[in-house]
């Protein structure tokens, strides 16, 4: 009898881990696509201001050249 009870202490047990590690899995899972989304946001960010410093530069470059020209 106390070997039966012992069993089934072990069986939930190993019932009551494993539903704990699917519940650890998706927090793990939600965190990794908040990250992903992250990281692309910011690229995309990254992207947008190099566009947008290369064309700074290249303003900056011609009004040089303007300002040269008019001296």
């Amino acid at each position: 009898m106390l070997e039966i009870k012992i069993e089934t202490a072990r069986h939930n047990l190993k019932i009551e881990m494993d539903h704990h590690k699917v519940v650890l899995s998706k927090q793990i899972n939600l965190h990794v696509s908040d990250i992903l989304r992250m990281q692309g946001y910011v690229k995309k960010l990254a992207i947008d201001k190099g566009k947008v410093r290369d064309e700074l530069l290249r303003a900056k470059v011609r009004s040089r050249k303007t300002m040269d020209a008019l001296k």
